[in-house]
């Protein structure tokens, strides 16, 4: 079981890596397009000494170069891409999304569930080995070919008589171990017998909240997914109201002077 869970691990990482993005280009949301103090002059410069067709040209042309505000650099996100990212791994998608906060909580949850998975498994593991090992040395098992079922049964009663006999008084023929060598068990004493049923019991436990924990995980994927296209879906949003941006229009050389505030909208 732990190797099947290596190996969905090393799947998730390939996944990854073969499906990622070159990362997007930065945004700036605030841009001063203003002219700074030597571009003045240098413009008063060409005004003062060019013909009033070129100066009226150049004046339209500074008198319209204020923006204050503008959104570059941003593309609409595909809530397909973040559907399947964080349906591989969980937080990828938010982090496509620029989810940050959201990300590091499915990350952190998805490390502790596998987490708790492998811990669950492997202590179950051993809780099976340690039963087994404490059979043969109190009950003289010989362990090959034994499926979990003879062990159930073993706990149950305290040698192979004793259970073959309850299985004729129920009818159930089919359940009576017939090669009583091979499946001869004889426990040295009740309070073994007891020990070794709590030991069992212990590693079923285990291996069953392993199995829960992996359904968790599955589950955590597929929360992840569908939270991801939402916060795509509100990117989108922000990113379409980030597109307004502040204009300022102002013409202070002809002799219509003027001065304009207005919103401008990028698409």
């Amino acid at each position: 079981m732990v190797k099947n869970t290596f190996a969905v691990l090393f799947l998730v990482l390939l996944s990854s890596t073969l499906l990622s993005a070159p990362a997007e280009k930065k945004s700036y949301r605030i841009k001063n397009l203003a002219p700074s103090l030597e571009q003045f002059k240098f413009k008063q410069k060409i005004l003062n000494s060019s013909s009033s067709e070129d100066a009226n040209k150049e004046r339209q042309g500074f008198a319209n170069s204020w923006l204050l505000t503008e959104n570059q650099g941003r593309v609409s996100k595909k809530k397909g891409r973040a559907f399947l990212q964080s349906l591989l791994l969980p937080g990828w998608g938010q982090h496509y999304a620029e989810s940050r906060t959201i990300m590091k909580v499915f990350i952190a949850s998805e490390v502790l569930l596998w987490g708790s998975f492998i811990g669950l498994t492997t202590w179950g593991n051993w809780l099976e080995n340690d039963y087994r090992n404490f059979s043969v040395q109190n009950a003289g098992v010989n362990l090959e070919g034994k499926s979990d079922t003879y062990f159930t049964d073993i706990s149950n009663y305290g040698d192979i008589l004793a259970y073959n006999q309850a299985q004729l008084r129920n009818r159930d023929v089919n359940a009576v171990y017939t090669d009583t060598e091979t499946f001869f068990w004889k426990w040295d004493s009740e309070q073994n017998r007891r020990k070794f049923d709590d030991m069992r019991i212990s590693s079923d436990r285990a291996r069953n909240r392993a199995d829960l924990t992996l359904a968790f995980i599955f589950t955590n994927h597929a929360i992840s997914a569908i939270h991801s296209t939402l916060a795509v879906f509100k990117f989108n949003k922000r990113h379409e109201k980030q597109n307004l941006g502040l204009k300022l229009d102002y013409d202070s050389y002809s002799d219509n002077r003027y001065f304009k505030v207005g919103l401008v909208k990028k698409f």
